[in-house]
């Protein structure tokens, strides 16, 4: 690993799981444009979306998930660009994607899918949190987990984490974060 990856590898999980920069802090309210969106413990394949709603964070996972398994990070990043308002947050979240996007391609002869786990409100931002798992949506070994961002302004969506949590691979990320909301209760 290069010294600049690194770096982003070892100070950029903290801003993916609650940025502690966001002009308000993490909270438990839902934004009312992500309410459609919410359907907690929902199991999406990952797969290549040939219409993909770049507002849906659910295809944009699914699809971003797909790419990155298949080899195809750098194909992704072009497409997708960031969604923050901070642009130089939004660089550093494509950077870690096109780091650890080939990470994925483990699963690049594997059927995937998402569970969708959670969800939490920052400033510019919502964050949507999903395990790895397989058809029944039991999580895969080591409980793999990704997360993408939500425009507030746009309603735009992008990829902004890939956690393996593989104890294999020198300072893998840990588990998804506690304090997420899970559930519309």
């Amino acid at each position: 690993m290069t010294t600049y990856a690194a770096l982003l590898a070892a100070a950029l999980p903290a801003f993916l799981l609650v940025p502690p920069f966001a002009s308000d802090a993490p909270n438990t309210k839902v934004a009312k444009e992500d309410m459609a969106y919410l359907s907690f413990g929902k199991v999406i394949k990952a797969a290549a979306q040939e219409r993909l709603d770049w507002k849906s964070p659910h295809q944009v996972t699914a699809h971003a998930v797909w790419m990155c398994s298949h080899g195809k990070s750098r194909d992704l990043i072009e497409a997708m660009g960031h969604v923050q308002e901070d642009a130089q947050l939004g660089e550093a979240f494509l950077d870690y994607i096109a780091e650890f996007g080939p990470d994925l391609e483990r699963y690049k002869d594997k059927e995937v899918y998402l569970r969708f786990h959670g969800y939490v409100l920052t400033g510019d931002t919502s964050i949507w949190y999903y395990w790895l798992t397989d058809r029944a949506g039991n999580n895969l070994e080591h409980s793999p987990w990704v997360s993408t961002r939500r425009s507030r302004r746009t309603g735009r969506c992008a990829m902004t984490g890939i956690f393996p949590h593989d104890p294999d691979i020198e300072g893998s990320p840990g588990p998804m974060p506690d304090g997420l909301v899970t559930s519309r209760d």
